[in-house]
């Protein structure tokens, strides 16, 4: 396998026995183009469910670490994860005291808060929190307070991030006139007096590209030398000096890694659309041709990530793929018959929904777990307590005592929890750790039956701490060695 930027569909029609791949190589503007190989794997035979899925894992495992080792990139894996967010000023000390505390006590290993760098809504008071202002905090010793709790608790602080910054930058980066009602803030120091000649993804337009969200976003081009220097400054900081873990990068597959620069002529000056913008000036062909190019902003996007990760960071994205850990995806309802594929994603569970698709809530949480889909949990701000509703609901979907022993079983064994085989009939699902020099085994058991174990075998039930005999019961986890 190799690494490059392929945009792929699979489709497989309605009342068709045939597979559809359609594959849209990507790379930059040149003078030849080499696409990356495709190999399609074909085994013969039938094959049962479960024997497909495991086919299925061993695929996935080589594919993941050939590509990771590739790029020089760590596997990412996903921990019990919980959420404090609000669509509005913080309260970080409250966080703090008692958001904190209890997704803790749940067994929540990851706690992440939304975008503190100074953004529209804490610098500007206008929408939204997303449209970062600088990657400077807002309330710096706030933030180390709340990542001092979450450290203190044995969990990892994330925050969000995207690649691009608010359009209010660039336009209150122009003052112009006698001062008004607009508190400029210093320029010294601050992106835009740290951002080169080319900071911006250009689209086929020439514009500054926003994806669909236009206007309040302008994308960083992540091959532009001085956007990445200052990137890495700010979000170094933000790890040493503050303590956070890991980052959430939001649109990271919209506004990071699937775009492209069009730089049609890389000399003209940054603003203004007049004579030096020849690229606006359709009926002008200069003499000689200055030079152009499409970039593709994939590696970038990816190599940005590989570096955080050099001091410190763990990934986080928001998409499904090979890299990073994954918080995104379709509804739980639509994953009920393909739970197995879903491994390092962060996934919503929502019981009612589970039930109306003819599925048992109880039975699909476990099982999520089991396959290292990770359920959110959220502290819910106005009526302080844990939901798998969005912090601001005000319906609360209860996070029970159970839910919160497995969450624990589940830190216990994650270490453990490398290579998978589902056992036959889909009765459970058994992980090893050979490369971690450790021989112990993991069970997971979705219904009773006899343990695959030898004689002599040393059965902890991880849920109880109790030992017990080879007879695995349904909903327990099993700790073997």
């Amino acid at each position: 396998p190799e690494v490059a930027h392929i945009r792929t569909l699979i489709e497989k029609p309605r009342g068709k026995q045939e597979i559809f791949h359609w594959h849209e190589h990507c790379a930059d503007l040149g003078t030849d183009f080499q696409t990356a190989p495709v190999e399609v794997l074909w085994i013969a035979g039938r094959f049962n469910d479960v024997q497909a899925i495991n086919i299925y894992e061993a695929v996935r495992s080589l594919v993941w670490r050939t590509l990771h080792d590739a790029i020089g990139m760590r596997i990412e894996r996903a921990t019990t994860y919980g959420v404090i967010e609000e669509w509005g000023d913080a309260d970080l000390d409250r966080y703090a005291t008692e958001g904190v505390p209890k997704l803790l006590d749940a067994g929540i290993k990851t706690i992440m808060v939304p975008n503190h760098f100074q953004n529209n809504m804490n610098t500007w008071g206008v929408s939204n929190m997303c449209c970062t202002v600088d990657y400077i905090f807002h309330d710096k010793a706030g933030m180390k307070r709340l990542a001092d709790a979450v450290h203190a608790g044995g969990a990892r602080f994330e925050m969000w991030g995207n690649t691009s910054i608010s359009t209010l930058t660039l336009i209150f980066d122009k003052p112009d006139g006698a001062p008004k009602r607009i508190d400029f803030l210093p320029r010294a120091g601050s992106i835009m007096d740290r951002l080169g000649d080319s900071p911006w993804v250009r689209n086929a337009s020439g514009a500054i590209e926003a994806d669909h969200y236009t206007p309040v976003f302008a994308v960083l081009n992540l091959r532009d030398p001085q956007v990445r220097a200052y990137w890495h400054e700010c979000w170094r900081a933000a790890r040493e000096e503050v303590g956070l873990d890991v980052i959430f990068l939001d649109s990271s597959f919209n506004l990071s890694s699937d775009k492209f620069h069009y730089a049609y002529n890389p000399h003209s000056e940054r603003a203004g659309g007049t004579i030096d913008q020849v690229e606006l000036l359709t009926n002008v062909r200069p003499a000689q041709e200055p030079p152009a190019a499409i970039q593709s902003q994939y590696r970038a996007h990816l190599d940005l990530m590989a570096d955080m990760q050099q001091y410190g960071y763990v990934y986080c994205g928001e998409d499904n793929g090979i890299f990073g850990i994954s918080r995104s995806g379709p509804a739980t309802t639509f994953r009920l018959d393909n739970l197995f594929m879903w491994m390092e994603c962060l996934a919503v569970f929502d019981p009612a929904a589970i039930e109306a698709a003819g599925a048992e809530p109880a039975d699909v949480f476990f099982k999520g777990l089991a396959y290292r889909m990770v359920w959110t949990v959220y502290w819910n701000i106005k009526y302080n307590t844990l939901s798998f509703a969005y912090c601001t609901d005000d319906d609360i979907i209860p996070v029970t005592e159970w839910h919160t022993a497995l969450f624990k079983a589940f830190n216990q064994v994650n270490d453990l929890m490398i290579d998978r085989e589902v056992l036959p009939g889909e009765v459970g699902v058994m992980y090893a750790a050979p490369e971690a020099g450790d021989s112990a085994r993991v069970v997971w058991a979705f219904e009773d039956f006899d343990l695959p174990v030898e004689s002599g075998a040393a059965i902890t039930d991880v849920l109880t701490g109790e030992t017990q005999d080879h007879r695995a019961h349904k909903y327990h986890v099993y700790l073997i060695r």
